[in-house]
């Protein structure tokens, strides 16, 4: 065996380390301090040290033209830009810069899953699975959604203070990556009436569809406030210009499987008592915030960039699951069939977004890591 081999055998061993020892524990429901702190250590070192993967060639780009004062990002996502300044005036090198961020938010993701729910390896090993190397791809998105992660536990407390404090961590988020002001309206979930909610959503996500598919894609109203707001600058005309015709079809079926497998997860935890109370609130939370997220539709339409909204909810959704899957009977046929549900989604975007571009992000992450070599 070559150098180059036995290097990417040694991420190959660290990651299905990870895997298996996260699936033994996951579906035993126990817990190991030992796993979860393995993991999260294995986590952040491919967070901060993959090279290889091509969104890395655009971060090193706008990384280094800071170094000499020149600002290449969003004028909006300002807060990523004092950081990657912070960095440059610590001198470190972009994967170091990796690093530190991955140390200070992979502990954000784990402080939220350690608060709902028990079984952390379960969220761990579904995580690992598939969400986790987009995350190591798309790194800026990662630390914005490392805050809204944790800002979500502020919309289950009934108060003013909660709902303020929720805000500002969207907006720091959203300063990150500017697609996560999307996620404000979640802050009036708590108050509004469900059934009219959902009809709402339904109606207004179908006449927008309809209106952008007739419309050339271009979504009325909304595309002038993307090209104003939403969008990264220097992507604007290209994603206001795209046309998927008929390829948001594969986001749209994505978000239906999401949504399918979380209201199977309320139904089980209405129909069965599921969870203390805080989980009970939780995974109404979760399972409201899916269907929030069919409003989004029409963004699918005009770019199949934006699916990655409702993916990034993967994290949040496998804690609503972890919570139900403790709860099911051990050896009972729901459980069987609420395993295989979670198992075919997740491999499904497995191979949405990993399998057809190995090439792309998965290999490259194996192959490619400056120091677990």
């Amino acid at each position: 065996m070559n150098i180059v081999a036995e290097e990417e055998f040694m991420v190959y061993a660290l990651y299905f380390s990870c895997l298996l020892m996260n699936f033994y524990f996951a579906f035993r429901i126990r817990n190991s301090k030992f796993v979860i702190l393995t993991t999260l250590v294995f986590i952040i070192l491919v967070l901060g040290w993959n090279t290889g993967t091509l969104d890395n060639v655009n971060y090193i780009r706008h990384y280094t033209n800071i170094s000499v004062g020149v600002y290449s990002s969003n004028k909006y996502e300002f807060m990523f830009v004092w950081l990657m300044e912070l960095g440059n005036k610590l001198g470190l090198d972009w994967f170091m810069f990796k690093l530190l961020i991955a140390c200070a938010c992979v502990p954000l993701v784990y402080n939220t899953i350690n608060l709902f729910t028990k079984n952390l390896s379960f969220v761990y090993f579904f995580y690992l699975l598939h969400a986790f190397f987009m995350d190591a791809e798309q790194f800026r998105n990662f630390i914005a959604l490392s805050i809204f992660i944790f800002s979500i536990r502020f919309l289950l407390k009934k108060n003013k203070k909660s709902k303020f404090l929720y805000l500002m961590c969207v907006l720091l988020a959203a300063s990150i990556h500017s697609s996560f002001i999307l996620f404000l309206p979640l802050v009036i979930l708590e108050g509004v009436n469900k059934n009219k909610f959902v009809k709402s959503i339904a109606a207004l996500s179908l006449i927008l569809c309809i209106l952008t598919f007739f419309n050339g894609n271009r979504i009325p109203v909304i595309d002038n406030f993307m090209e104003n707001l939403v969008l990264d600058s220097n992507n604007i005309e290209r994603y206001l210009n795209s046309s998927t015709r008929f390829g948001f079809v594969i986001p749209f079926l994505l978000h239906i499987l999401n949504f399918m497998t979380i209201y199977m997860a309320k139904k089980y935890k209405d129909r069965f008592q599921i969870g203390n109370t805080r989980q009970n609130e939780y995974i109404n939370l979760i399972f409201w915030t899916n269907v929030f997220m069919f409003v989004f539709f029409p963004l699918f339409m005009k770019s199949i960039t934006f699916y990655r909204l409702t993916r990034d909810l993967s994290i949040l959704n496998f804690i609503a699951l972890s919570i139900v899957y403790d709860w099911l009977k051990k050896n009972n046929e729901r459980k069987s069939i609420f395993n295989f549900v979670i198992f075919l989604n997740v491999f499904i975007w497995f191979t949405y977004d990993l399998l057809i571009r190995a090439d792309e992000i998965l290999i490259p992450i194996f192959r490619d890591n400056l120091y677990l070599k």
